[in-house]
C-alpha cells in the first residue's frame, strides 16, 4: 500500500492529512487504511489527524445532469443528428480507449454545442410542450381580469 496515495505529512502543522473518503475507511478497524494511520500516528504522535481541504476554482462552470444519454438526446434535436451521432459515437469510442471516455467526449460535446446549458433548454421544452397551454392560461387570466 502506497501511503503517499492515501496520507501526508504536513510537518509545519504538526498533521497527518487524509481525503474525506480515506478518513471514513480508516473507521473500519480492520481496514488497511486504519493499520496504516495508526502506525503514521505512533511514529508522530504529537500530530493531529485533519482531513484534506479542497479548493475549488472560483466561477469553474459545472454541467450537473450532464451524462452520455443527455448528450444523445440533445444531438438528436439538432439538424443532421444522424451524422452528428455517427461523430458522437465515434469521439465517445476513442476517448474510451485513451481511459477518459466522460471528460473528452465532455470536451467535445461543449466544443460543438456551445449553445446547451441545462436552463434554456428545460425552458425550450416546456415551451414545446405547453405553448397552447400558455395561450389558454393567458386567456383565462384575460378574461378574469387578473
Amino acid at each position: 500500500m502506497n501511503t503517499h496515495s492515501l496520507f501526508s505529512y504536513d510537518f509545519p502543522k504538526r498533521s497527518i492529512i487524509a481525503s474525506a473518503t480515506t478518513l471514513k475507511k480508516a473507521r473500519n478497524p480492520q481496514s488497511a487504511e486504519c493499520k496504516m494511520l495508526l502506525r503514521m500516528m505512533s511514529e508522530h504522535p504529537d500530530f493531529e489527524v485533519a482531513e484534506k481541504t479542497i479548493q475549488k476554482k472560483p466561477g469553474k462552470q459545472t454541467y450537473k445532469g450532464l451524462t452520455f444519454g443527455t448528450m444523445e438526446d440533445y444531438i438528436q434535436t439538432q439538424d443532421n443528428s444522424k451524422k452528428q451521432l455517427a461523430i458522437y459515437q465515434a469521439v465517445r469510442r476513442m476517448a474510451k480507449i485513451k481511459g477518459k471516455e466522460y471528460a473528452l467526449t465532455k470536451h467535445w460535446f461543449l466544443q460543438s454545442y456551445p449553445d446547451y446549458k441545462e436552463k434554456a433548454i428545460a425552458q425550450q421544452e416546456l415551451h414545446a410542450l405547453l405553448p397552447k397551454e400558455e395561450t389558454s392560461v393567458v386567456s383565462l387570466a384575460n378574461a378574469a381580469n387578473l
